[in-house]
């Protein structure tokens, strides 16, 4: 099953609005393989596809409020998860950017930590720099959107980051077939027309999805 989350900003009146899970609030979080919630809305992660062979249907993920606690307007995202309904072609490219992902972000963690072994630092930024080089050498690299692979590389970084603040374990290789995804950053490579239930994605088109529910607000 392929699943799209949107992360949505909307803007209200002094609203508290917590989470709200329901009765699938583990599951949310392992299907949709978010690993921090801050992760998912407090950077500038717009849009996680996800490939996947089993997927409850669950809408509505996780409200958030961002904000002081007055009367002023406040910023809130609102995450919406839809099922999608790709093509074969359409399948093949997202397991496809999947893979490349996958490949990115295994191959900055064995120099990671390659560089780690040796008390040498290789930040985000020296990765960006190679990804470059990498895709010249990888001509496949160049099928995925740039911003799926930048991302694999933040991911990493994140992990890194959570590993030496003693939050999370030091960051293991991704495998094949387990939480396969990427995800794009740049809202203005997503369009999404519900009247029509279709989304448009980066370098893959018109998608048709599953309209459960309304989405309300600007995608970010």
């Amino acid at each position: 099953m392929y699943v799209v989350a949107l992360a949505v900003q909307l803007y209200q009146l002094g609203l508290e609005v917590g989470a709200d899970l329901g009765e699938d609030r583990s599951e949310c979080f392992d299907s949709l393989a978010i690993k921090d919630a801050v992760a998912a809305f407090g950077d500038k992660d717009q849009m996680n596809v996800h490939c996947r062979s089993a997927m409850p249907a669950v809408s509505k993920v996780l409200d958030f409020v961002h904000g002081p606690d007055n009367n002023e307007n406040m910023e809130r995202r609102q995450a919406f998860r839809f099922q999608l309904m790709p093509n074969g072609e359409q399948q093949r490219q997202m397991r496809c950017f999947a893979g490349c992902a996958r490949y990115v972000y295994n191959k900055a963690l064995a120099l990671k930590k390659e560089r780690y072994e040796k008390k040498e630092q290789l930040t985000r930024f020296q990765l960006d720099k190679l990804l470059v080089q990498w895709k010249q050498e990888t001509p496949w690299l160049r099928e995925a959107p740039a911003h799926a692979l930048q991302q694999a590389i933040l991911d990493l970084d994140r992990a890194y980051t959570n590993f030496f603040e003693r939050r999370a374990k030091f960051p293991k290789f991704h495998k094949k077939g387990v939480r396969d995804s990427f995800r794009e950053s740049d809202q203005k490579c997503i369009k999404l027309e519900q009247g029509n239930n279709r989304i448009q994605l980066p370098k893959i088109g018109w998608v048709r999805y599953r309209n459960s529910r309304e989405v309300l607000g600007e995608i970010q």
